[in-house]
C-alpha cells in the first residue's frame, strides 16, 4: 500500500487544466477502492483529492467522470491529496482526452 511522501520540487512535464470532476480509484480488476475528486489533469498525470484518508495501492486505475479511465501510479502527496502519474504515454492520454495538446518538450516551471 502507498504511504504519504514528502512533496518534492515541481516535476511536471505537461501543463495541467483545472477541473472539479468526480472520479473513482479502482483496482486493476475494476473493484472500487475510493471515491475522489480530480482537481486538475494533464496528459501525463492528475491531482486527486479524497474526502477521507483511505489506504491506496501504489498503482491503480483512475476513472474520471466524462473523460475516461487511465492506469496510474502515486507520484507524491499526502493522505487526502496527491498527484498521480499516468502509466500510458502522453500521446495515448492525449488521444483519450481528445482535444488536449501534447507538449513536444517538457514545460519550464518557475520555482
Amino acid at each position: 500500500m502507498w504511504k504519504a511522501q514528502i512533496p518534492g520540487a515541481e516535476k511536471r512535464q505537461h501543463a495541467r487544466r483545472r477541473m472539479f470532476k468526480s472520479g473513482k480509484i479502482l483496482f486493476f480488476d475494476n473493484a472500487p477502492v475510493a471515491a475522489c475528486v480530480v482537481r486538475d489533469v494533464s496528459v501525463s498525470g492528475a491531482r486527486v483529492q479524497l474526502r477521507t484518508p483511505s489506504p491506496l495501492p501504489q498503482k491503480f486505475r483512475l476513472a474520471i467522470s466524462q473523460l475516461g479511465t487511465v492506469d496510474c501510479e502515486v507520484a507524491h502527496g499526502s493522505d487526502l491529496e496527491f498527484g498521480v502519474r499516468f502509466l500510458a504515454a502522453a500521446e495515448q492520454c492525449a488521444a483519450l482526452f481528445r482535444d488536449w495538446p501534447v507538449s513536444p518538450t517538457p514545460l519550464a516551471w518557475a520555482g
